[in-house]
């Protein structure tokens, strides 16, 4: 663990390190780190570590590569950012345990309109016996108008979870938002709707048997904000209350967090560090969770479940 905290230090050290520079490349496809002092339509003012201050007419400056270009030199997700994460880790001896973690991520952003849509994957086991086993993707799609805060936003959710009371959930919710703060760098916003859970494979030990399919009306509180700090790092953070409107006050709480840092040497790569935890009022937790070995062994169902994970993310 302590390896992993430092290896955390290193890399943020690394990333922090270039702050202060931008890199810009020359016609002949040579690069310089510079820091831009200011720009024109004509030419950029920089300051060189070496070579100070000096002025470069822009068309000496290569024409940048169009931003994510179609996948296999087709036009199919042309504009789209993409990326893709994996992170694993284990231990043999004296114990064996074992986790791993996958993530994929697509995104859009026009004058009209942001999408995003994300996938998450978590497997973990102890001494050989899987203890987590769930899958979760999202997508996203804002409505946005022009230069207005205000914006609609529409979000689908499915959930599948091996040792939960249900088994699979879907959601879809929909409603306005608010940017209340935005910046170059930031952006925070609040949203406000409603929204339907539709869930599946719910689980009652007192039968031994699945319950029937359950749909219940739920409302849409959330947060969400994104940060900028430096150059290549990333803050991503969203919370969001759903009360129950079939039985208040139920209610179910979700936040994320993430934190991702380019890693300098390899164009696309970085580190992610990401937390995820869902808190269910409703959760029975006299009910044991599915699988788990009998009385006095048993796991009991808890209300609120936390995922955490590091692992490296390739943009392509």
């Amino acid at each position: 663990m302590m390896r992993l905290f430092w290896f955390a230090v290193v890399c943020i050290l690394i990333g922090s390190s270039a702050v202060w520079a931008d890199e810009i490349q020359l016609e002949n496809g040579d690069k310089m780190d510079v820091k831009i002092l200011s720009e024109d339509d004509d030419k950029l003012v920089v300051e060189h570590p070496q070579l100070g201050e000096m002025t470069i007419p822009k068309s000496d400056l290569k024409k940048p590569d169009p931003p994510n270009p179609g996948l296999f030199g087709t036009k199919f997700m042309e504009g789209w950012a993409r990326s893709v994460g994996f992170g694993f880790s284990g231990a043999s001896g004296n114990s064996d345990d074992a986790s791993v973690n996958g993530s994929l991520a697509f995104s859009n952003s026009t004058k009209s309109y942001r999408s995003n849509f994300q996938a998450r994957y978590f497997y973990s086991s102890q001494q050989g016996v899987a203890n987590t086993n769930s899958f979760t993707g999202t997508y996203n799609h804002d409505f946005l108008f022009g230069d207005s805060p205000l914006y609609i936003f529409g979000l689908a959710r499915y959930q599948f979870d091996e040792y939960q009371v249900w088994r699979n959930r879907i959601g879809a919710n929909a409603g306005v938002g608010y940017e209340f703060l935005r910046g170059a760098n930031y952006l925070v916003s609040t949203q406000l709707g409603f929204g339907v859970a539709y869930t599946t494979g719910s689980y009652d030990a007192t039968v031994n048997a699945i319950l029937q399919r359950e749909t219940r009306p739920e409302g849409v509180v959330g947060l969400v904000g994104s940060w900028k700090p430096f150059k290549g790092h990333e803050l991503s953070a969203d919370i969001t209350y759903y009360p129950d409107f079939a039985d208040l006050p139920r209610f179910r709480l979700l936040a994320n967090a993430a934190y991702q840092i380019a890693l300098a040497p390899i164009d696309g790569l970085a580190l992610k560090f990401g937390v995820q935890n869902e808190y269910d009022s409703g959760i029975n937790t006299r009910l044991p969770v599915p699988g788990s070995p009998p009385f006095p062994n048993e796991r009991l169902q808890k209300k609120n479940n936390l995922k955490y994970s590091g692992n490296l993310v390739y943009e392509f």
